[in-house]
């Protein structure tokens, strides 16, 4: 979240609150902090793709995957 605003709504507030969810900002306009959240997303993406291929899934399971990917990698890298 780079302070930009969009995400700095009383709803969204009260939302990550009642489900236990703690926000980090970063920095406006620098680029710099997208890697890291750019490489989540790659593991995300690349997770994904494994298993699908080690299950030999089509893609229609592409949304169940990657929210299971998403599921592991919150439980496993918690900090």
């Amino acid at each position: 979240m780079d302070r930009g605003g969009e995400y700095i709504s009383n709803y969204l507030r009260r939302f990550l609150n009642d489900h236990g969810i703690h926000k980090q900002f970063t920095t406006r306009f620098t680029p710099q902090q997208n890697e890291v959240s750019g490489r989540k997303k790659r593991t995300v993406m690349e997770m994904s793709r494994s298993m699908l291929k080690e299950k030999h899934l089509s893609n229609e399971y592409w949304f169940e995957v990657v929210e299971c990917a998403t599921y592991i990698m919150n439980i496993c890298f918690k900090f």
